[in-house]
């Protein structure tokens, strides 16, 4: 009799811990859907997960990922796509280490970082799992010699047009890194040369205001991504 109490306790306990582990890769299983139907409600301000957010020296190490939810600004929500920005940085880069010919945005160092974000090699389904294939290709355009030319991102800047339309309100703009109190953020733009120096430029974000800082300089990478939410 106590030999059956006994094999009954332990079938009991294996079923509790078989009946846990399930819920467990249930609840892992949906968080993708979660997020996005997050993303489906959130609205313009609203803050977002989506994702998880890898570490800020991906490219030096290949232990890339946080496992943290990575963090997003709503900036517009037609119902079929989200528009969406990081809500903090990425990392900290020159826009070009060495610039060189093109001067446009899609040659610059920056943009080669964001693209690492969807390299296979990267396992970007790590990054977004099921959501990964609603990431938009968007065309970004870009002025070359007398003409222009399209090239298509996952990731990208803002334009500091976009900016403008998009974060009306100047307070929205600062970024707030702990170690800093007005930190300056790159803009998608094609370069430009300083009179006074010959310097080569690119738009930033500084505190509240739109500026311009030397392509060398060291500033904050903030992406943007516009997600398919239709059903």
């Amino acid at each position: 009799m106590k030999k059956n109490i006994c094999l009954l306790m332990i079938m009991v306990l294996v079923c509790l811990l078989v009946g846990c582990g399930n819920k467990e890769s249930s609840t892992s299983e949906s968080k993708d859907e979660k997020q996005l139907n997050k993303l489906r409600e959130g609205e313009v301000g609203d803050t977002v997960k989506f994702g998880i957010k890898p570490n800020s020296d991906m490219l030096n190490d290949d232990s890339l990922w946080m496992g943290h939810d990575w963090e997003w600004i709503v900036l517009e929500n037609d119902g079929e796509e989200v528009f969406l920005l990081s809500k903090d940085y990425l990392f900290e880069c020159e826009y070009d280490d060495q610039p060189s010919g093109g001067y446009v945005y899609f040659d610059s160092h920056v943009s080669d970082l964001l693209c690492d974000l969807t390299d296979p090699l990267m396992q970007k389904e790590t990054l977004f799992g099921d959501n990964t294939s609603r990431i938009k290709e968007v065309p970004i355009e870009s002025s070359v010699g007398d003409g222009s030319q399209n090239v298509k991102f996952q990731f990208f800047l803002l334009s500091k047009e976009e900016v403008k339309k998009y974060l009306p309100n100047k307070e929205d703009r600062i970024l707030k890194p702990e170690e800093e109190e007005f930190p300056n953020w790159w803009l998608r733009s094609s370069y430009k040369e300083r009179d006074e120096t010959g310097e080569m430029c690119a738009d930033i974000v500084r505190g509240t205001k739109i500026d311009e800082a030397p392509v060398y300089c060291e500033c904050y990478c903030r992406p943007a991504c516009r997600v398919d939410i239709s059903e």
